[in-house]
């Protein structure tokens, strides 16, 4: 059994079963996002799961849960975009753009809070696995070991 753990607290990155994510509210869901808007810059992407996860509170998680990507992206998904990574740190974008190799920036976001989701859900994910498809890329090898640190600094291995 794989258990989503933030290796900093041992706290799970996970949203208590106890938690209904029947009602979103909105406007506790935009007090997160100016949270998140005066905070640090996180330095890499499990850097900036675990920021959210800092800052979140259990209907920011509901929503990050039940928004589509379209929803999370034209409000959340724009603000990392463009305050993590556009006016962020050189080690976020060197991961992003260098590592992994991504080739737009709107794709940053999108791969940060679906990492993120994926923590939420408590979906035994293999980062690599999930988001490497071309496996006879010249760069498969370089993007699966950052994919595997990435999973490496956000996860353990439970028995």
């Amino acid at each position: 059994m794989i258990l989503f753990s933030n290796c900093n607290s041992n706290k799970s990155i996970k949203l208590d079963d106890s938690v209904k994510c029947d009602f979103i509210d909105t406007d506790k869901f935009e007090k997160v996002e100016k949270k998140i808007s005066a905070s640090r810059k996180p330095n890499s992407i499990s850097d900036a799961i675990r920021l959210l996860d800092s800052l979140a509170d259990d209907n920011f998680r509901c929503a990050i849960i039940k928004y589509s990507d379209k929803d999370l992206y034209f409000s959340l998904g724009l603000l990392i975009r463009n305050q993590w990574v556009r006016h962020g740190t050189d080690s976020i974008r060197y991961q992003l753009f260098y590592k992994l190799r991504l080739s737009h920036i709107d794709y940053t976001s999108g791969l940060i809070l679906d990492i993120y989701k994926q923590c939420l859900i408590n979906k035994d994910v293999d980062l690599a696995k999930r988001y490497l498809k071309d496996n006879t890329d010249s760069l498969f090898t370089m993007k699966e070991k950052e994919f595997k640190t990435i999973q490496k600094d956000l996860f353990f291995l439970s028995p």
